[in-house]
């Protein structure tokens, strides 16, 4: 477990709560992402990635980014940042060695990105849409009948990957696996989403679901 101080991440032994490695990082870390046996640390006052090793505490790789690039999501081998209100591009490094795998050549806004199977799901607008986070390339895309929201709480934005995942009858367990959320968040949300449908189960609600999340898809 890894917990954030005002400079600094202290990363704790779950069993007994005694440190492990205790590391400056720079002030008010805007993103802190655990993926595999990496530690993703962005702060505030460094345009810059940090991969540190989960177990030691080692600096892994540094990847320069450009100011208040706020996003960071991992999925599988990769690292996409960037889209934070629209401030900067979007980005892929490898995991493992933090090179640079892609850029977009212009700004993108995006509200919280989430891993969905083996892409990124993105969304802004009335749109949300699936990338491969190893090239970019877009692989669907949605149109929602509602405007997402964008702020910079934890979970906002959330709400969409949710309705596409109860869309393909996915159970509670898999989505907040796959979106790194608590598996009580989802069932909320869900029930939430029931009672706003006036659906009694979820496979009733996998139909209303599918139209507001994605069956007009247009790729």
């Amino acid at each position: 477990m890894v917990h954030e101080r005002l400079t600094r991440l202290v990363c704790l032994n779950r069993h007994d709560g005694s440190v492990r490695w205790d590391r400056p990082v720079g002030t008010w870390p805007s993103a802190v992402v655990v993926a595999g046996d990496c530690c993703l640390v962005l702060p505030q006052d460094e345009a810059q990635l940090s991969c540190l090793d989960l177990v030691t505490g080692a600096v892994r790789w540094r990847a320069g980014l450009r100011g208040f690039t706020g996003h960071v999501v991992a999925s599988g081998s990769t690292v996409v940042v960037g889209g934070w209100r629209g401030y900067t591009p979007m980005a892929a490094f490898d995991l493992a060695d933090g090179r640079l795998l892609w850029r977009t050549p212009q700004r993108m806004a995006t509200v919280r990105p989430a891993p969905f199977g083996d892409g990124v799901l993105l969304g802004s607008g009335s749109a949300a849409w699936l990338i491969d986070p190893r090239d970019g390339r877009e692989l669907v895309r949605w149109r929602m009948r509602d405007l997402l929201v964008v702020g910079d709480a934890i979970g906002t934005g959330v709400g969409v990957p949710i309705k596409a995942m109860v869309a393909v009858a996915l159970f509670s367990w898999e989505i907040a696996e796959r979106l790194h959320l608590g598996v009580s968040t989802v069932k909320t949300y869900v029930a939430s989403l029931m009672r706003k449908t006036g659906t009694a189960n979820r496979i009733r609600l996998a139909v209303p679901a599918a139209r507001s999340s994605g069956v007009d898809h247009v790729a």
